[in-house]
């Protein structure tokens, strides 16, 4: 988590704690005021609509964190996919999880999926030797 920027973990629960604590206190003064006799059928009325409005409250974050996350995967997916750099993941194994077609077309394959079917082993097929795959490992 960078600096300074809260999670949307702790932004939905700090939202729901200042809500409910908010509730209590303005709802419990209110009850009290202007229905004393029917204190017990009030709080639950109260309790219930609390439930419903802080359900309808966390729906709509939720909503927005998902969206968000979604518009941030299409955006990592989009400059993956047009990226004139070859770009890779790979497996501790040494196998290419995914490749970008910048990346099939410099080592001279004709998709992606052609690379990643036909690499087995990338310390031997596309690195010089098996100790500059290590290197490289272990710099990352």
């Amino acid at each position: 988590m960078k600096r300074g920027k809260i999670s949307p973990a702790l932004r939905i629960s700090i939202m729901y704690a200042l809500t409910g604590g908010a509730w209590i206190l303005l709802s419990d003064y209110i009850i009290g005021v202007k229905f004393p006799t029917q204190l017990t059928a009030a709080q639950t009325y109260k309790g219930w609509f609390f439930i419903a409005g802080t359900a309808c409250i966390l729906f709509i974050l939720l909503r927005n964190e998902k969206n968000a996350l979604k518009k941030a995967e299409q955006s990592f997916s989009d400059l993956f996919a047009s990226s004139i750099a070859g770009i890779f993941r790979s497996s501790p194994q040494g196998r290419f999880i995914s490749v970008n077609a910048a990346m099939a077309d410099i080592f001279g394959y004709d998709s992606p999926t052609d690379m990643i079917e036909r690499v087995t082993d990338i310390s031997t097929q596309i690195h010089l030797s098996a100790k500059s795959r290590g290197r490289f490992i272990e710099a990352l």
